[in-house]
């Protein structure tokens, strides 16, 4: 068997693409499965007797089932999208021996912690509920995906930013999974644990290899795409910073002292630097060129994934500061922001780059197309909207009846829960 210069055999260079092209449907498996569970979870709010009998059918297990499904899917679609694209910007092919273990493994982890949290395993917290020992294998996982990421452009030496987002978002991963795992914490230790691992894996992740897809699109295809040089290593470092000091914002009212609740305000206007820069940088890529986007669904699919990064970071800025949160905590708008967390901008950039690699040469149907596009950013506005709305209504009205009269329970808290049933 002839060898590459590397080591590695002529087959492995032809594997790779079809081992990242399979991580990638099974993530879309993911989040076909993780959707129509979250549609059903919340569907449950409005006719709780429709999903009755079985405990796995509650919305106490079927929420974070649903949820960590979702997770899944963006932990796989990442490490599809850094397999497929960092050996095309590198100088070796991926390493299957491996990428391999890690798909199995992170797969394993997802769907394992998903089940367990159903049958009714779950150790409590918010994108991280699954059993420890899952989220070691996840950990696992993960450190294989980084490591067989990482060996892809070992030797480049002028890598493209995309390839910055996609390797830092597989190791920020692995460091966030591995700290979900350390068991027999306990107190606000544990919730600060749980925090850090739940904004990592929820959000620096899928925005970071997000971005990675968006770069990537956009400079293969837009025609004469030339990025800004230093705006780029400006956004993502910014973003990896501010955004691991993220986690506290949503502890604010809580057991923890009050020095820490104002860390996350500073670091959420430097995420707010990270986002123009970003923006500044893309739109530098694509001034005068905005024919490209005619008939190319990938491409508008990832330049649509920008506005529900601009509200993500705009409420994580919100929801830091002590004046807001104290009318919209434990509302409604948590809800919203979960949604963005893991239907918005991550998805809309990951699901971009599936729909450019999956189709293959067939390309995409245009009316399929177009319908995808639009019901995703559609459907995405009116749940955002209804969510907004009906926080408000909560958050008002519970300020209200602090100040006249209790209405946390009884005949008064469901007064208050009637108005919400429109949104």
């Amino acid at each position: 068997m002839t060898s590459t210069d590397n080591g590695r055999s002529p087959a492995a260079g032809r594997r790779g693409p079809a081992v990242a092209r399979a991580v990638f449907l099974v993530s879309v498996a993911l989040a076909a499965a993780g959707t129509l569970l979250y549609t059903a979870a919340t569907a449950s709010l409005i006719w709780p007797e429709t999903l009755t009998g079985a405990p796995f059918l509650s919305y106490g297990r079927l929420l974070p089932t649903s949820t960590g499904l979702l997770l899944g899917w963006l932990l796989l679609a990442a490490v599809a999208a850094a397999w497929h694209i960092l050996p095309r910007i590198g100088a070796a092919p991926l390493d299957l021996r491996l990428a391999l273990p890690a798909a199995v493994l992170v797969l394993a982890g997802t769907v394992g912690g998903s089940v367990a949290v159903a049958i009714g395993l779950g150790e409590g917290g918010r994108f991280v509920e699954a059993p420890w020992f899952t989220e070691a294998v996840l950990a696992a996982g993960l450190l294989l995906a980084a490591a067989a990421a990482t060996r892809s452009v070992r030797g480049s030496d002028d890598l493209p930013m995309a390839g910055w987002y996609l390797i830092g978002a597989l190791w920020w991963a692995f460091a966030a999974a591995a700290v979900a795992a350390v068991p027999g914490i306990t107190g606000i230790p544990a919730a600060l644990q749980g925090r850090f691992a739940a904004t990592v894996l929820a959000g620096l992740v899928p925005a970071a290899a997000g971005l990675g897809a968006d770069y990537y699109l956009v400079g293969r295809l837009v025609p004469g795409a030339v990025f800004h040089p230093r705006l780029g290593p400006i956004g993502f470092w910014s973003l990896g910073f501010a955004w691991l000091w993220l986690s506290p914002a949503t502890l604010q009212y809580g057991p923890t002292p009050d020095w820490l609740e104002t860390i996350p305000v500073l670091f959420a206007m430097g995420l707010v630097v990270a986002m123009l820069a970003v923006l500044a940088d893309l739109a530098h890529a694509t001034r005068g060129r905005w024919d490209a986007l005619g008939g190319n669904r990938p491409l508008q699919l990832a330049l649509a994934g920008i506005v529900p990064f601009v509200l993500l970071v705009g409420q994580q800025l919100l929801m830091a500061l002590r004046g807001p949160s104290g009318v919209v905590h434990f509302t409604d708008w948590e809800a919203a922001f979960e949604v963005l967390l893991l239907l918005g901008a991550g998805t809309f950039w990951l699901g971009a780059l599936a729909a450019h690699v999956l189709p293959g040469d067939r390309g995409w149907n245009r009316a399929a197309g177009a319908a995808h596009l639009w019901l995703a950013a559609g459907g995405l506005m009116v749940a955002l909207i209804g969510f907004w709305v009906s926080g408000l209504q909560q958050g008002y009205g519970w300020v209200a009846g602090a100040n006249d009269e209790i209405v946390a329970a009884g005949e008064t808290f469901r007064a208050s829960v009637v108005a919400l049933e429109a949104m």
